[in-house]
């Protein structure tokens, strides 16, 4: 039996390992040229100030650091920058899994067939990278030792690479002491679900009555999206919001005792529904709606499985079903433009 699971291992490690080669070996998929330019002119940049290089280079200076250190070793290779963001976004999804006692496959699946994939790891690499690393400083919390430290260190390693990993670690702290607080009183499984509802509610209200304004005028970059195509309307009832919404009405029915004592399971429901909120409440925003919630939204993967393994008979069919249709919707109807653009070259431009 040992044997044989060590197998599955290996098969499903070398499965993972041809794909993060397929995400390394992408063509010009949008934003790939600019973040492989970067890469390419690193020397051109300040690397000893964050300010400086995000306000010439327009990213956070991880992804900076990082081109320095790829450019030692080759200043021209897509793959070799490509491939290693990919291998650690991997790394850390499966490190969450473990965390959580989640199955590793299930979560897979679901991720790969999702645009958490797909978007993220083909064009948005640094919100990629970044929000499994603000999920994995989240388990962090439940380390039996320098849990707050190891939380930190994760958190910041996060931020260096995209800012909305700061709304990540913050909610996912926020939420651990929620938690704490609602398990601590034995608030029992039916009234967790009334306070999800409550939570529900009342985030979509902040969000956009409170939380839009407040964003806005707080950070330069949101305020100068709110004047382009980045802050249009996208319709409070569009497609990724109905799912999103019956996704969380689908976990708060199927729930079980046995689940709900998953104390980091919690915490992810928690966050999965203030991003769910979110959709709703920055519907008068585009970028707030779509990326920005989706980072909350993204602990789907991890908390599906749990309830898809409650259905004993054809629960595997069923979530086999999900899959393919997610996989369906996301690469043929979201987003079929990355498989257009993965066979376009890369053009690039060097300073001198």
């Amino acid at each position: 039996m040992k044997i044989l699971i060590k197998l599955n291992h290996l098969i499903l490690y070398f499965l993972l390992l041809l794909l993060i080669i397929v995400v390394g070996a992408r063509g010009a998929t949008r934003d790939t040229e600019i973040y492989y330019n970067i890469y390419r002119n690193i020397n051109s940049y300040d690397l000893c100030s964050f300010s400086n290089f995000y306000h010439t280079a327009q990213v956070e200076i991880g992804y900076g650091w990082y081109s320095y250190l790829i450019s030692l070793i080759s200043q021209n290779s897509s793959f070799l920058l490509f491939f290693p963001l990919s291998l650690i976004t991997f790394v850390a999804v499966l490190s969450i899994s473990r965390k959580l006692q989640a199955q590793e496959f299930l979560v897979l699946l679901l991720y790969v067939s999702s645009a958490y994939f797909l978007i993220l790891q083909f064009m948005q690499m640094r919100q990629g990278l970044a929000v499994p690393l603000a999920l994995l400083s989240i388990t962090m919390l439940f380390s039996k030792k320098y849990n707050y430290v190891k939380f930190l260190v994760f958190a910041v390693l996060a931020f260096s690479f995209h800012q909305v990993s700061f709304v990540v670690a913050l909610s996912g702290l926020l939420c651990f002491f929620l938690v704490s607080f609602l398990l601590n009183k034995n608030i029992s499984l039916n009234n967790f679900r009334a306070w999800s509802i409550f939570i529900f509610l009342i985030s979509v209200v902040i969000s956009k009555y409170v939380l839009l304004d407040i964003m806005i005028n707080f950070s330069e970059r949101l305020s100068a999206y709110a004047n382009n195509s980045y802050g249009e309307e996208i319709g409070f009832f569009r497609l990724p919001n109905i799912k999103a919404f019956l996704v969380f009405i689908f976990i708060l029915i199927f729930m079980n005792k046995k689940i709900y004592e998953n104390r980091l399971f919690l915490v992810f429901f928690i966050m999965y529904i203030i991003g769910v909120s979110m959709r709703f409440g920055f519907s008068e925003f585009a970028i707030l709606g779509g990326r920005f919630a989706s980072a909350l939204t993204f602990t789907e993967i991890f908390i599906l499985p749990f309830i898809f393994s409650r259905f004993v008979n054809g629960g595997l069919i069923i979530f086999l079903i999900y899959v393919a249709i997610q996989f369906f919707l996301t690469y043929f109807i979201q987003a079929p433009y990355v498989i257009e653009d993965y066979f376009k070259p890369i053009y690039d431009y060097v300073v001198y």
